[in-house]
């Protein structure tokens, strides 16, 4: 597997992505069945952990740990080096280094390298995923949550980036934020095309928030795009949906919305426990999302802590709250996780989105969207 150029920051993204589709294609959810899993999957195709050679040592002998060793120092971290001292702002070289550094378990020093690089020569957001991947190994969680916070904030559609701090909140015990991440993640993924890793994560501390249904929904939207789960995605499915006692809150009903000439959207009114409003329909935003205003009508009542979510194309602070119903045209479902938001674009009171959509079968070709009982 060769790298990406360093030197084009274009293509370093473009490398990576097809990776992410190859390892789509190759990975089933049963290579996410644990979390500890995916984490070290995800860390060594998407982080560039480890490279077969990076660690070799030089004339066959031990690879060193450091110029105070009196060893030599491996191949790689020479080579990088010598590179940067003819380029000290090469990208290439400055990626090689980092990599060099998390093959050999050097992790503080790949941070300090990043943090280096970047100050002397601007932002390269390649390597702050090398930095992000060090942060993980010495279990610096906050530090980590901070680098894809960056992250996200300059690429909030970058669905790996939600997950990726998503992990670290949960290793923080901060689980409905995790939660939220993970959905974040699910919602501007492709999930025909994904490996599971972000449902996988979300089903697996449904039932510690005391959300099991979230977690099986999840998982039963993944079998809809997949055909099927593996045989450990398929007993967490079971026991989620057995614990929770699921089959109350799946959707009763239906719905049929068509998006307007030229306006590619969906709209309609919607009931949101006890008020009525005019709301987006979209698929691709994780909650139900309602204003302030609206949420105070509707008898909502919020709790700590906040999330951050996206909503009417924006990343917004939020509060959830628990809708007793949600009705959409014939289509209800109950006990319905909802975001409140401060603001969402004029003309709207919120968004009905993957938090009520989840509980029925969806199909959605652009123009139409239709719901009907699973």
């Amino acid at each position: 597997m060769s790298s990406p150029d360093p030197d084009d920051d274009a293509r370093a993204l473009a490398f990576i992505a097809d990776e992410r589709r190859r390892r789509s294609r190759n990975l089933t959810i049963a290579a996410v069945a644990t979390v500890a899993i995916a984490g070290v999957i995800a860390a060594v195709v998407i982080f560039g952990g480890r490279r077969d050679g990076d660690a070799a040592a030089v004339d066959g002998g031990e690879a060193g740990s450091g110029s105070g060793s009196g060893a030599r120092e491996p191949i790689a971290i020479e080579l990088a080096r010598a590179q940067l001292e003819q380029d000290p702002c090469g990208k290439r070289p400055a990626a090689d280094l980092a990599n060099a550094y998390n093959s050999e378990d050097r992790f503080a020093e790949a941070v300090a390298w990043v943090d280096d690089f970047n100050q002397r020569c601007g932002e390269y957001r390649y390597l702050l995923w090398k930095k992000f991947y060090a942060l993980q190994q010495l279990a610096q969680w906050q530090a980590s949550v901070d680098v894809a916070t960056h992250l996200i904030e300059g690429v909030p559609d970058d669905s790996d980036y939600w997950w990726w701090r998503g992990e670290s909140l949960v290793e923080l015990k901060r689980l409905v934020e995790a939660s939220a991440d993970f959905r974040q993640s699910i919602a501007s993924s492709d999930l025909a095309a994904s490996n599971g890793v972000h449902v996988m994560h979300l089903a697996r501390i449904a039932k510690d928030l005391g959300r099991p249904c979230e977690g099986a929904f999840a998982l039963g939207v993944y079998r809809e795009h997949h055909g099927e789960l593996s045989s450990g995605g398929d007993r967490l499915h079971a026991e989620l949906s057995v614990v929770g006692d699921c089959e109350q809150l799946v959707g009763h009903g239906a719905a049929r919305i068509r998006a307007k000439a030229g306006q590619p959207v969906y709209k309609s009114t919607a009931r949101v426990g006890a008020a009525t409003g005019t709301f987006l329909v979209d698929p691709r935003t994780p909650y139900v999302t309602v204003t302030r205003a609206f949420a105070d009508r509707a008898g909502l009542t919020t709790a700590p802590p906040r999330i951050t979510t996206r909503a009417g194309f924006e990343l917004r602070r939020a509060e959830l709250a628990i809708a007793s119903r949600i009705e959409l045209t014939r289509a209800s479902a109950p006990n319905v996780d909802v975001a409140v938001v401060d603001a969402l674009p004029p003309g709207v009171d919120g968004v009905i989105g993957q938090s009520f959509l989840w509980r029925f079968q969806v199909e959605d070709d652009g123009s139409e969207l239709v719901l009907r009982e699973r």
